[in-house]
């Protein structure tokens, strides 16, 4: 498919999945939503003293238990990242996963990007290769979506740093059609990673260090699952 064609699919998947309303542990306002609200946090112990609910710098494995309040409304399903301890994963598994994803409206980048991924696989057959995306580094993760990766993307580029050269991912590698699709950040985003580059997305997570290419490119970007 061509990058505008790549374009349409994560923002159709993107404008779907935002009427399906799901809620993020790891997303402040959604914190604060699940218990009850600005004005029940403003004034109280949670607002002042627990940086669990007001604190940005909130990890996966910290929002996985946030409250009590979190059974309200589904929201108290087990919401976290289970990066690190994937022992398969398939297309198969991932529709299982998701079923229940969308029935209980809740995930964090790990599940949301899952529903992501079988939307397009499914109502987008043309919108190959197909990657469920991941990065990480010591103290944060993300998981997304990637259209469109051409191949030799995770080609390792060297790179100059004070005398020593040492390997790096470069994302100029993945290609002029190349689309990131990521439902969790910012409300749900899609743009081409050659604009990312470029440095034209605004708006991008900065605490979960998805706002520049440089940062993204340190958490060694890889794919858990490929659809070519």
């Amino acid at each position: 498919m061509t990058l505008a064609q790549n374009l349409t699919a994560a923002e159709q998947v993107i404008s779907d999945m935002n009427t399906y309303g799901f809620k993020a542990a790891n997303r402040r306002n959604d914190r604060v939503w699940a218990y009850g609200g600005t004005e029940a946090v403003i004034g109280s112990a949670l607002g002042k003293n627990n940086p669990g609910i007001m604190g940005d710098n909130v990890g996966i494995v910290r929002s996985v238990n946030i409250g009590p309040s979190l059974s309200v409304d589904g929201f108290g399903a087990p919401v976290g990242n289970s990066i690190g301890q994937l022992k398969e994963i398939s297309h198969v598994s991932v529709a299982a996963n998701c079923v229940n994803i969308v029935a209980t409206h809740t995930g964090n980048c790990w599940e949301q990007a899952q529903v992501a991924f079988n939307e397009i696989l499914n109502r987008f057959p043309a919108a190959r290769p197909l990657d469920l995306m991941y990065f990480r580094n010591p103290g944060y993760d993300h998981v997304w979506v990637g259209i469109g990766l051409a191949p030799g993307w995770s080609t390792v580029s060297p790179l100059k740093v004070g005398g020593a050269t040492i390997g790096r991912y470069n994302l100029r590698n993945w290609g002029p059609d190349a689309v990131w699709c990521d439902p969790w950040q910012a409300g749900g985003v899609a743009y081409s990673v050659a604009d990312l580059i470029a440095g034209k997305v605004r708006n991008l997570d900065s605490v979960y260090k998805c706002n520049t290419a440089e940062l993204i490119e340190e958490g060694w970007p890889g794919s858990y699952l490929r659809v070519n």
